[in-house]
């Protein structure tokens, strides 16, 4: 109940950040004391709250407005419940990143501070384990990964929570972000680490890791009914045309947003303080690429220390670590299924050659050629 409290108090202090968000999407008709409804039915909350503490004209309000109806209950004939719509939950996403960016704008840096700004799935927990092995130079960590490097806009810790970690630790920062450049300010003292995957492969890891989990929480938090997951390759055709199958939950899986916010990103790309890191390089010569990280974070690694260093970074040695390295809640008692193959092509070769032509037609129209060639190697 504490935890749900301080929540709603981040809301509150948030309130005109998130409402100026929402009516730059063009949801202006959400008031700031409709916010915390919308966050907190797409979270789970009770719809019999709403009229047990007086929140009904609110409700009714996001019900004319097209934000939440009534459904029949599932085994209670002649009952109805509160549920989000289509929109309700198009909202519901843009107030929980609105909350996310909000983070940012309050959060302290420290000069030397290390920011690993990556899209889920494009190897955000191997750049966290590369950037921890560099800084604390020894391969084995001296905490969980997820402890030494906290996830500032995880939606499931309270703001102050965050911070709180992030203050205490004596060591060089190096903090995980599902945002990006674009959507983050780039702070002059902090180093951005963005990290680029081949769209298709990403989204097929998101959907074997996360979305039949991700999919059926979200639905059933918000009175859906679950729906049935496609195939891996309808999935991909979804994601390829926009459809939300994969972005249940995570906001931002779909090929015209990852598109959208990478090329945000890529805007940055000269910036002396930006790094741009591709997964397939990380693949192909690993010992490589933390060099260079090292050079570029300004980090000295004796020589003798770099092969120790190297295998612990490898694929092998993460999954067979994996309940001390991988991020998911869901997957506490199953950690080694985060890591599913660490293969690059998994999501090209699902789909025809018809299928490839027309991903290669959408993502044209969506992004610069530079950032394209970049990507899809």
């Amino acid at each position: 109940m504490q935890h749900k409290a301080a929540h709603l108090r981040e809301v509150i202090k948030a309130g005109k950040w998130i409402t100026d968000s929402l009516s730059t999407a063009g949801f202006g008709d959400i008031h700031e004391d409709e916010v915390t409804i919308v966050l907190a039915m797409a979270r789970g909350m009770d719809p019999r709250m709403i009229q047990e503490r007086g929140l009904g004209r609110i409700a009714d309000r996001l019900v004319s407005n097209g934000y939440v109806e009534y459904r029949a209950i599932p085994d209670a004939p002649g009952r109805k419940m509160l549920a989000l719509t289509e929109r309700g939950l198009q909202a519901h996403e843009i107030i929980g990143k609105a909350l996310c960016t909000k983070r940012w704008a309050d959060f302290s840096f420290r000069q030397g501070d290390v920011v690993i700004s990556a899209l889920p799935k494009t190897g955000t927990t191997w750049m966290q384990m590369i950037c921890a092995l560099l800084i604390f130079q020894v391969p084995v960590l001296p905490g969980p990964l997820q402890e030494l490097s906290p996830w500032i806009d995880d939606g499931l810790t309270t703001g102050d929570e965050v911070y709180s970690r992030l203050a205490g630790q004596k060591h060089r920062r190096f903090i995980k972000s599902h945002l990006l450049p674009g959507e983050i300010p780039v702070d002059t003292r902090a180093t951005y680490i963005v990290l680029g995957r081949h769209p298709l492969d990403s989204a097929i890891s998101v959907y074997y890791v996360r979305g039949s989990k991700l999919s059926t929480a979200s639905a059933r938090s918000s009175g859906q009914a679950v729906p049935a997951m496609p195939s891996p390759r309808e999935a991909l055709l979804d994601f390829i045309d926009g459809d939300s199958v994969l972005g249940a939950g995570m906001e931002g899986i779909t090929l015209p947003l990852v598109l959208t916010r990478l090329s945000l990103a890529w805007e940055h790309r000269d910036a002396p303080n930006v790094a741009f890191v591709h997964y397939e390089d990380l693949l192909r010569d690993l010992e490589g690429q933390m060099r260079s990280l090292a050079g570029h974070l300004g980090i000295t690694v004796p020589e003798v220390t770099w092969p120790g260093l190297v295998q612990a970074a490898t694929f092998e040695r993460m999954r067979a670590i994996a309940d001390r390295v991988q991020p998911l809640r869901s997957l506490k008692d199953q950690p080694q299924l985060f890591f599913r193959s660490g293969r690059s092509g998994t999501g090209r070769d699902l789909l025809t050659g018809v299928d490839l032509d027309h991903y290669h037609e959408q993502a044209a129209r969506l992004a610069p050629p530079d950032l394209l060639a970049w990507l899809q190697r």
